[in-house]
């Protein structure tokens, strides 16, 4: 097996040791100073019960796709004085995911309810509390990975005594075996969370329970993403819809095609187009939705060959341990 010279292994090593502190220190700043300071303002913020008056939204169509504006309205009394409440989320302005937002709507309803008030100004409130977690674990990995850096560019000067060829090479072998490892249950946790793994599993165990209700399409809409890497010169044709339907005496918003898929990729865009064309504003549909948790609907409940892109982070997952294991297992 061909080795690299020492001087290119040192360059390796430090480009990867720099690569890791900067992505590090990029990490802890935006944690600590970016999102850090309104969290702590919130938690600062004198927590109270709440009454939910208004939790629905608006879903006009633009050109960029459905646009859901999410109306929270809620009133509360500090000290002495009733107060009426609009600001959902202080602390980020992050988009909340449509079925998230419904699902809190539905627990806030049902009580007990809490808004955060600012002592000094009563009239200022947010629904949402601070969520310490986020921040903390943001600035914490960065740090983590910023140390992680620093310590193997340090190693990399650190002179070492020489190993016999077999050593050298089965020590080569077991750390590419348990990093590449490594890389693919990280890649398989990122694309889990980008796939709505959970979701796709979680309709699959629920398909029986899901009862067929009219549903009226409020809006649509067709956007485009590039490819990275070797897929970088593909377009891919996004295509969105909004749609609403009644259930427990309230209206419901869901935008799923299937349980995981808020998004369905065409082929060509006139293959989109023509989709789309199928889901005219105000046509009537039917959905498939929980009845126990009717923030759950969907159009589609049956399989899905998307499903199996889906269910790719498991493949990536247990190929990754196993990589892990092999190389762990390897005498040192």
């Amino acid at each position: 097996m061909a080795q690299l010279a020492p001087w290119r292994i040192k360059m390796v090593r430090c480009i990867i040791s720099v690569l890791a502190m900067g992505v590090g220190g990029l990490l802890a700043w935006a944690g600590w100073f970016h999102q850090m300071e309104d969290h702590r303002k919130i938690a600062a913020w004198t927590k109270v019960p709440c009454t939910i008056l208004r939790w629905d939204m608006e879903v006009s169509e633009t050109v960029w796709g459905p646009n859901p504006v999410r109306y929270c309205q809620y009133r509360y009394e500090y000290r002495g004085k009733t107060y009426t409440g609009h600001n959902y989320d202080e602390a980020t302005d992050w988009p909340v995911d449509l079925r998230d937002f419904e699902k809190e709507g539905a627990a806030a309803r049902q009580g007990p309810a809490f808004c955060y008030v600012d002592p000094e100004r009563p009239t200022e409130a947010s629904f949402r509390g601070p969520r310490m977690w986020f921040p903390w674990s943001l600035a914490g990995g960065g740090l983590l990975l910023c140390a992680a850096g620093f310590i193997f560019f340090i190693l990399t000067f650190i002179p070492r005594r020489p190993l016999p060829p077999e050593v050298a090479d089965l020590r080569i072998r077991r750390r590419a075996l348990c990093l590449i490892g490594l890389g693919l249950m990280t890649a398989a946790i990122i694309v889990a969370g980008k796939q709505d793994l959970w979701a796709a599993v979680e309709g699959q165990l629920m398909r029986s329970k899901l009862v067929p209700i009219p549903a009226k399409i409020e809006a649509t809409g067709l956007s485009e993403a590039r490819g990275t890497g070797k897929n970088r010169n593909i377009t891919y044709n996004m295509m969105s819809v909004v749609y609403s339907y009644e259930h427990g005496g309230r209206t419901w918003h869901a935008d799923r095609w299937h349980h995981h898929e808020v998004h369905r990729i065409g082929g060509s865009k006139e293959d989109a187009k023509e989709t789309l064309s199928q889901y005219p504003r105000g046509k009537e549909v039917t959905a498939w939705v929980h009845p126990q948790r009717p923030w759950i609907g969907t159009l589609d409940k049956g399989l899905s060959w998307s499903l199996a892109w889906a269910v790719m982070p498991l493949t990536l997952f247990f190929g990754g341990l196993h990589a892990f294991r092999a190389g762990w297992k390897l005498k040192r």
